[in-house]
C-alpha cells in the first residue's frame, strides 16, 4: 500500500520528525502490508535507497520507536519488520472520512530533490497533502495558520519554504492569505504498470528472494517476470506464479521467466 493515516501525518508533526526520518517512513510506506507492516527491512537496502549512512539508519529505527511513530522487531540476522503504527487498513470503514488517509506514490515525494530540503519543509509539504486529500480545488489558509503547522514565527522564513514548494504546488499569495493546491505534471514515460503499488510489491519482494537464495539479478529479470502478473488476473494464478519463482529460483539459482510461465500454462 501506499498510503499513510491523517492521524500518522498529525504524529510526525507533533513529534518534529527529522528529515530523514520523514524520508525512511515515505520509502517503506510503499511496501507495507494491509497491517501497516514491512518485513525483510535491511540496513543497506535503505541506506542505498535514500542516501542516508548505516549509523542514521538504526537512529532512525531507535527514534521513530521512541516517538512511538513506529515499531521494530528483529526476524534474522541484518533483518527487521517494520510496523507503522495505527497505519492498518484491514477493514472497509478504515477507509471512511473519519481516518482519511494520504498516498505515498506521489513521485516527488522519492526525488532526491525533495529529499534534500529541509526537515521544516517536508513537514509543511506533508500537512499540506493532508489538507488537500479529498479535495478537488484549492485550499486557502492565512499565513498565521501555516506558521503554526510549521512551528514558527518567522513569517520570511514561512515564505522561504513556500517558495521551495512551488515545485510540488501551485500557490497563489494574497495579503493575508495564500491559496494552494497540488501541481499535476505530465505522466512519467515509463510504462504505466511501473508506478502500481502491485509493482513495487513484487519488486520488494523478489529482490528479497533472490537475495535470500544468493542469486545474482538485473532490474531487466524482474520486469519480465512481474509482466507475467498482467496477464492473469485471477488470484489463484497469480499465487501459482509466485509459488512458482520461488521453486525455480530455489532449484535453478537464477531468473528464468520464460520456464515459470510454462509452468503455469501446464498447470
Amino acid at each position: 500500500m501506499h498510503k499513510i493515516r491523517k492521524s500518522v501525518i498529525d504524529e510526525i508533526l507533533l513529534q518534529k520528525c527529522t528529515g530523514a526520518e520523514i524520508k525512511f517512513l515515505l520509502f517503506i510506506s510503499q511496501y507495507q502490508s494491509k497491517h501497516g507492516t514491512v518485513r525483510h527491512v535491511r540496513c543497506k537496502d535503505i541506506c542505498l535507497a535514500i542516501g542516508i549512512s548505516k549509523q542514521t539508519f538504526y537512529n532512525i529505527l531507535k527514534s521513530l520507536q521512541e516517538k512511538k511513530v513506529i515499531r521494530v522487531l528483529r526476524e534474522v540476522a541484518g533483518e527487521y519488520s517494520v510496523t507503522i503504527l495505527n497505519n492498518a487498513f484491514l477493514e472497509y470503514k478504515d477507509y471512511g472520512k473519519g481516518k482519511g488517509y494520504i498516498t505515498s506514490q506521489y513521485d516527488f515525494l522519492h526525488k532526491s530533490t525533495f529529499h534534500g530540503l529541509k526537515a521544516n519543509a517536508k513537514r509543511l509539504a506533508l500537512k499540506m497533502l493532508r489538507v488537500l486529500y479529498n479535495k478537488d480545488k484549492s485550499f486557502s489558509a492565512r499565513y498565521k495558520v501555516f506558521l503554526q503547522w510549521v512551528g514558527i514565527k518567522n513569517k520570511r522564513i514561512l515564505m522561504g519554504y513556500l517558495e521551495v514548494l512551488e515545485e510540488y504546488f501551485v500557490i497563489y499569495y494574497h495579503k493575508d492569505y495564500c491559496t494552494f493546491c497540488l501541481r499535476r505534471k505530465h505522466p512519467a514515460e515509463e510504462n504505466r504498470y511501473k508506478k502500481t503499488e502491485t509493482y513495487k510489491y513484487l519488486h520488494y519482494r523478489m529482490s528479497h528472494i533472490c537475495r535470500k537464495f544468493k542469486i545474482c539479478y538485473t532490474t531487466k529479470d524482474l520486469q519480465d517476470y512481474i509482466s507475467l502478473f498482467w496477464q492473469y488476473p485471477d488470484k489463484r494464478k497469480r499465487r501459482k506464479l509466485f509459488f512458482a519463482f520461488i521453486k525455480t529460483v530455489s532449484q535453478l539459482k537464477m531468473i528464468q521467466p520464460a520456464l515459470i510461465h510454462s509452468i503455469i500454462k501446464v498447470a
